[in-house]
């Protein structure tokens, strides 16, 4: 329709309109790439490392779980991360499970909490989990 189009896109946490950014940040998001999942090149792994037991979401490490909330768009990024890295996890929706979030201490979606025995790690926001995929595969 020939109209002026206003576009979001994500910086330094925020959705905001593109035309508001700095001339720096503007020019990173012209050399952005879309990434294609149908033609990905990335190779699976068979078998896990950690020699996962028979109980799913529990390995080597303790039990995983992935606290995320239905509409956060980085606890989409996180699960496909953690699936990308072949781990197994159990996701956990924090607002339909209020008393088992409050008893982790979960205060911010998506929150990754590793339990081995009686330590309990919380790993929060997606670069932090994507950190912890690239430790857990090495």
């Amino acid at each position: 329709c020939g109209a002026k189009t206003e576009v979001y896109s994500r910086i330094t946490g925020y959705y905001r309109p593109v035309q508001n950014w700095n001339d720096g940040k503007v020019e990173e998001y012209k050399h952005r790439k879309t990434y294609d999942v149908e033609h990905s090149v990335l190779t699976k792994k068979n078998e896990c490392d950690c020699q996962c037991q028979d109980n799913q979401s529990t390995c080597a490490t303790g039990k995983i779980m992935l606290f995320g909330t239905k509409t956060c768009p980085n606890c989409k990024m996180a699960k496909m991360m953690l699936d990308n890295a072949h781990i197994e996890y159990e996701y956990v929706d924090a607002e339909d499970n209020k008393d088992m979030t409050l008893s982790y201490g979960v205060k911010s979606a998506p929150t990754l909490v590793v339990v081995s025995g009686e330590n309990v790690t919380k790993i929060e926001n997606a670069s932090n989990i994507k950190k912890f995929t690239e430790e857990y595969k090495a």
